[in-house]
């Protein structure tokens, strides 16, 4: 079962790397083999991962990932992921001329159906829709929505919440080892079940460094230092995700290179507000934290980490902002 990656951002890299590595060792899942196809939008990145990741073998077009049964999507948003699936479903319905050639491809369809693993976060509508196309050409759909920093992607310690077709989450498992080492939730079925959590959980970050924002500049404000404040999160909160970013923006550090950018921060609570109008369940903490990004991006760009909440907090606040980079 040869294997294929598309979407070669800070995530992707981090999740092809472990892929490739789990699929060049002696740990390989039965029947899978190497190389991992890689593909990006601009390919001189796909080239040049390919070049310094053993395994890898880099590809110009997704319309070349026809070969693969299992194909990986790791990219931005749900347009950019709508086309990949789109070009890579039409890819696979242009049949071979040869009559012989067609009859080997219907053959090795029914022995193993191609699986699309979407990695992106996105709604569950968009979710749905996508399901719906890839079934319709004879594409199981899987969507495996993940937890956790491009750093613990590289470190194969991040949380895979996979949902789809049983049998396609059957072979979808042992590769998901590589890169979920903090975990795997199956959410079971219904792929948009997956959609939905994952927004869930990035609803509870954005909400806790919106709160945690607030109280840095409530601390500051009252001519506390931010110290006090992180040890009481340190006592308060058991999890290392708020800490973390609590400690991230009291030392000023916005850089969205291990992180997650204001840009698509923005995306992703968006979407937590369309879920929530979908559901007529008001999230006032996501549209407070959307704002506050719309905010941040206005006065300092959409390329910092999402922690840049904090300097919209602090702005409203009357504080200077407090990024490493005085100039900013």
């Amino acid at each position: 079962m040869a294997i294929a990656f598309i979407g070669l951002g800070a995530m992707g890299k981090g999740v092809a790397g472990r892929l490739a590595a789990l699929l060049q060792s002696d740990q390989a899942p039965a029947g899978c083999s190497g190389p991992l196809l890689v593909q990006n939008r601009t390919a001189a990145v796909a080239e040049q991962f390919a070049a310094a990741t053993p395994g890898c073998q880099a590809v110009k077009a997704v319309s070349e990932l026809t070969g693969a049964s299992l194909v990986f999507c790791c990219l931005a948003n749900d347009a950019a992921t709508d086309a990949a699936l789109t070009e890579l479903l039409a890819a696979v319905k242009a049949s071979p001329e040869d009559p012989q050639q067609q009859q080997q491809q219907q053959q090795q369809q029914q022995q193993q159906q191609r699986i699309f693993v979407n990695m992106a976060t996105v709604l569950p509508s968009t979710v749905a829709r996508q399901a719906a196309k890839a079934t319709a050409a004879g594409v199981a759909y899987v969507n495996c929505p993940v937890f956790g920093r491009p750093d613990a992607a590289a470190a194969g310690s991040l949380i895979a919440v996979p949902a789809g077709p049983a049998a396609a989450r059957e072979r979808l498992a042992a590769l998901l080892t590589a890169f979920a080492g903090r975990g795997v939730w199956d959410l079971g079925d219904d792929p948009s079940a997956s959609a939905a959590l994952k927004l869930t959980g990035n609803f509870w970050i954005v909400s806790q460094i919106e709160l945690s924002a607030q109280c840095l500049a409530l601390v500051a404000k009252s001519g506390i230092e931010d110290s006090h404040v992180l040890r009481m999160l340190e006592t308060f909160l058991a999890s290392p995700i708020p800490l973390g970013y609590a400690k991230r923006m009291a030392a000023g550090d916005y850089s969205a290179e291990t992180g997650f950018s204001v840009d698509l921060a923005l995306k992703d609570v968006g979407h937590m507000r369309t879920l929530a109008q979908d559901t007529t369940c008001p999230l006032p903490c996501a549209d407070t934290a959307f704002n506050h990004l719309l905010q941040a991006k206005a006065k300092h760009g959409g390329q910092l980490d999402w922690g840049a909440i904090n300097l919209a907090v602090r702005d409203t606040a009357g504080l200077p902002p407090n990024t490493k980079d005085k100039a900013e």
